[in-house]
């Protein structure tokens, strides 16, 4: 049979796209935030709160957040179990983080929480792997299997805790024993664990040698644009640690993040010809952003400013010509009160540095 040219030409042209679009490549996943949406418009609240009267897990679990977050822990504690009791096991790993907090970060806390957390990591939850890291970390065997397993899910914070605790095994041993650890930093940092990035780079310590004080000043400065994106939540910094803390201090999760992003960038520029200047410029940086904060209405920021002044020696390596333009804490203490008047319940968590 003759086929016209026109058509073959067509056939082949159609048959060329066909193929060139299957094999263009497909569009990449986006990787979920380890972090929960803990946000709720007012206007949806009937209708969250509906759903959770019918037993909808999800919107149980919703509001557990939420009232966590309007500083009603009762409230928010019995939603989480409420949830984690309709099998959601990420629903149970934070509540055993919110039970944690109950009971004042105490021992007693730790054991409690250390009870639901294993719940949730039998039931498969990364979260509740991570936490039974944390809680149980006396027990350094079932930790570092906790460890191993919340980082093989893909559970970013779980990495860096493990290429931690690898890290000090391996102090002083071969190159080829040290890439164990540092290929869990890695993983951790490409997953945007900002605690990772301030740990994985840089020039001084057990891995700050790697890079050029360029590639780790950009990485750093990446690390904290991540940080002021951080919002103000319930469980403030407890994916940010590689212990279990007390939460809200240095203004919460956003600023004390930044300032220690600052501070790993002090260690980066240490061998540096001209390290005070590099120094000075950064600090009057951080200075000015934190200042233009507490103007915008930010009472965190003025708790972040109080630290700094009060304990500079908790942050700072060196003593660059940098100041506040007002250094006077009572004045930002004051400032700080008079903000969380108006500011949202759960700013009132807030706490001042403890000499």
């Amino acid at each position: 049979m003759n086929i016209p040219l026109r058509y073959l030409a067509l056939a082949l042209m159609g048959a060329f796209l066909l193929g060139s679009a299957e094999a263009a490549p497909a569009k990449k996943k986006k990787r979920s935030s380890v972090f929960p949406d803990v946000t709720l418009a007012e206007s949806q609240l009937p209708d969250v709160e509906a759903a959770a009267e019918a037993g909808d897990t999800a919107a149980l679990h919703k509001l557990g957040h939420y009232y966590m977050q309007q500083a009603q822990d009762a409230k928010g504690r019995e939603y989480l179990l409420k949830a984690a009791e309709a099998g959601d096991a990420e629903a149970r790993a934070w509540y055993a983080q919110a039970v944690y907090q109950q009971h004042n970060c105490s021992e007693t806390g730790k054991k409690l929480a250390l009870e639901q957390a294993k719940l949730a990591a039998e039931a498969g939850s990364p979260l509740g792997l991570y936490f039974c890291a944390q809680f149980g970390a006396d027990d350094q065997a079932y930790a570092l299997e906790c460890m191993e397993k919340a980082s093989r899910k893909g559970f970013a914070p779980a990495m860096r805790l493990l290429a931690r605790e690898l890290q000090q095994k391996l102090v002083g041993a071969p190159e080829k024993e040290r890439k164990k650890f540092l290929n869990w930093f890695d993983k951790a940092i490409k997953a945007g664990d900002i605690t990772a990035i301030h740990s994985g780079t840089g020039k001084s310590g057990y891995i700050f040698e790697r890079f050029p004080f360029a590639k780790t000043n950009s990485m750093l400065r990446k690390s904290i644009e991540l940080a002021k994106k951080r919002q103000l939540c319930w469980y403030d910094t407890c994916l940010d640690f590689d212990f279990a803390m007390r939460g809200f201090a240095h203004g919460g999760a956003r600023y004390y993040l930044v300032i220690l992003g600052y501070k790993a960038l002090e260690h980066a520029a240490s061998k540096e010809k001209n390290k005070m200047d590099i120094c000075t410029k950064n600090r009057r940086e951080l200075y000015s952003y934190l200042e233009k904060q507490a103007e915008k209405g930010d009472p965190a920021a003025c708790h972040a400013i109080i630290s700094l002044i009060e304990m500079p020696h908790l942050f700072w390596i060196c003593r660059p010509d940098a100041s506040f333009s007002n250094s006077d804490v009572n004045y930002w203490k004051n400032k700080a009160e008079e903000l969380k008047k108006t500011a949202a319940p759960l700013y009132r968590r807030l706490h001042y540095p403890s000499r």
